[in-house]
């Protein structure tokens, strides 16, 4: 197993509404929370704190190394995203 070029260097994915969503776009969970605040996977929460606490518990960072660790896991999203491949 190796990482493809696609594959950044620190990868934030979200678990929400029982899917898994890239968020590498963003540098930090911070910039990812303050650009996503308003959208869907927020809107069930009483107030804008409790939204924040529930969007970063959903929120989960890895390194490279830890990506082909889920990979190895047998989670999906590395392939799925293109992020790792079977060495040939």
């Amino acid at each position: 197993m190796k990482l493809t070029s696609k594959c950044p260097l620190n990868t934030l994915i979200l678990v929400a509404g029982g899917q898994i969503y890239n968020l590498s776009s963003y540098a930090s969970k911070e910039e990812a929370w303050e650009d996503e605040k308003d959208e869907w996977w927020v809107d069930g929460a009483e107030t804008l704190d409790q939204a924040r606490e529930e969007f970063m518990s959903s929120l989960y960072e890895y390194t490279q190394e830890e990506v082909v660790a889920a990979a190895l896991d047998n989670q999906a999203w590395p392939y799925d995203w293109g992020f790792v491949e079977e060495e040939k």
